[in-house]
C-alpha cells in the first residue's frame, strides 16, 4: 500500500513538472516569436512611392546606441502588434533591411497616429553599422528602411513589444555562398535576335536555378531577379563582401557576321588565380555539365579581357555564356523553358561539384 502511495504521488509529480514545462514554453513563444527575413536582390522601389503620397507621412527614424556592444537593434512595435503583421525584406545589394508593419486588425490608427509613433520612437542597439533610417507611412501600415554600411544577414526576433533584428557576416552563417549573376537588365539588353532579348533568357534561367541551389546546402546571392539595371561594380561587390566561394554570370552570345555559330562556352579572369581550383576549373566544369545537360556542343574556353566585370573579381569566377541567340535554330531552342530548364540543371551540376572540389581542398 505505501509502494501503491509513493508511486502515485511519483505519477503526481511528473506530471505537474511537465505542465510547468508546458506552460513556460508557451509563456517563452508567447514573449519570443521569430519573424522571417526575406531576400531581395536588386528591386524596384516599391514602398513609399504613391501617388499623393504627402512628406508628413515620412520622417527620419531615431536611434540610440547602446552603452554595451551589442550587434542588434531593437526597434519599437504598437502595442498588439503580432509576428504575422511583421514582414522584413533583406535588401542585400542595396545594403538596405524594410520592416513592414501592418497595422493591428480592427484597431486602425489614423496617419497621423503612426507618424507620430514612429516619429518619436527610439530604435536602441549598434548604430555603429547603420547609415540612415526613416519611416514612410503606407495605406495598411508603416515600412521602415534603415541603410547598413555592408551587406548583412539577420535573424529576427519579436520579444516585449519590440522587434529585435541581430545582424552577422554571412561567412558567421553560411559554410558555402556562391553569387549568380544574370547579365544584362533594364535598359541593358544584351543580345538581340529572332524576337529574343539575352537579359530575359539569362534571368528566366536565373530564376529556374534558383528552384535548385535553394535545395542544395549553400546559400545563393543573386544579382538582380527583376528586370533591373545593375552596374559591375555592384555586381562584383556581393561576390567580394560576402567571401563567395563561387561567382557565376550567365550571359548568351551572338555572332552577326557568322549566324551559324552555336554553342556553350565561358570566360574566366586569368589574372586571378587560386590554387587547387580557381577560374580556368570553374570555368571548364561549367561549359562541361551545361553541354552536357543540354546534348549541345562546346563553343570553348576564353580568358576576359581587362576591362571586364571578372576583372574586379576576387574570388573563383567565370562567365557561361549558355548560347547563341543569332543562331536561329538554338535561338529557338533558348526561347523554351525546358531547354532552360536542361541549362540551369547544368550550372547547378558544375556549382555542386566546385563546391566539392573546394570542401576537397580545404580539408587535404
Amino acid at each position: 500500500m505505501g509502494f501503491e502511495k509513493r508511486s502515485r504521488l511519483g505519477d503526481l509529480g511528473l506530471w505537474f513538472l511537465l505542465c510547468v514545462g508546458c506552460m513556460a514554453l508557451l509563456f517563452s513563444l508567447a514573449r519570443e516569436k521569430t519573424v522571417r527575413t526575406s531576400d531581395v536582390a536588386k528591386g524596384r522601389e516599391t514602398a513609399g512611392r504613391e501617388e499623393g503620397a504627402s512628406e508628413r507621412n515620412r520622417g527620419a527614424l531615431n536611434f540610440r546606441k547602446e552603452k554595451e556592444a551589442v550587434s542588434f537593434i531593437r526597434i519599437p512595435l504598437e502595442r498588439g502588434t503580432a509576428a504575422d503583421r511583421i514582414m522584413v525584406e533583406n535588401r542585400y545589394m542595396d545594403k538596405e533591411l524594410w520592416i513592414y508593419v501592418r497595422r493591428n486588425g480592427e484597431e486602425q490608427h489614423g496617419e497621423g497616429s503612426l507618424a507620430e509613433f514612429y516619429g518619436s520612437a527610439v530604435l536602441t542597439g549598434d548604430t555603429s553599422s547603420i547609415l540612415s533610417g526613416t519611416y514612410e507611412i503606407q495605406e495598411d501600415g508603416v515600412v521602415l528602411k534603415i541603410g547598413l554600411t555592408r551587406l548583412f544577414e539577420y535573424r529576427n526576433l519579436l520579444e516585449d513589444g519590440f522587434l529585435k533584428i541581430e545582424w552577422a557576416d554571412p561567412k558567421e552563417r553560411y559554410e558555402r555562398i556562391v553569387v549568380i549573376d544574370p547579365g544584362c537588365g533594364g535598359e541593358e539588353a544584351g543580345v538581340t535576335a529572332h524576337g529574343l532579348a539575352e537579359k530575359d533568357v539569362v534571368l528566366q534561367i536565373a530564376r529556374k536555378l534558383k528552384e535548385k541551389l535553394d535545395r542544395m546546402d549553400v546559400k545563393a546571392y543573386y544579382t538582380r531577379m527583376e528586370d533591373v539595371a545593375v552596374s559591375w561594380e555592384e555586381r562584383a561587390q556581393i561576390a567580394n563582401e560576402t567571401a563567395a566561394d563561387l561567382f557565376v554570370s550567365i550571359r548568351a552570345a551572338g555572332d552577326e557576321s557568322r549566324p551559324e555559330r552555336y554553342g556553350v562556352g565561358c570566360f574566366y579572369n586569368g589574372k586571378y588565380f587560386l590554387p587547387g581550383f580557381g577560374n580556368v576549373e570553374l570555368a571548364d566544369r561549367l561549359e562541361y555539365q551545361v553541354v552536357s545537360a543540354v546534348s549541345g556542343k562546346a563553343d570553348g574556353l576564353w580568358e576576359s579581357g581587362r576591362e571586364s566585370l571578372l576583372s574586379l573579381l576576387e574570388v573563383p569566377a567565370a562567365q557561361i555564356y549558355v548560347g547563341f541567340l543569332t543562331n536561329a535554330r538554338e535561338n529557338g531552342l533558348l526561347g523554351r523553358a525546358a531547354y532552360q530548364e536542361k541549362i540551369a540543371d547544368g550550372i547547378a551540376a558544375a556549382i555542386e561539384e566546385a563546391l566539392g572540389k573546394i570542401g576537397a581542398e580545404e580539408t587535404g
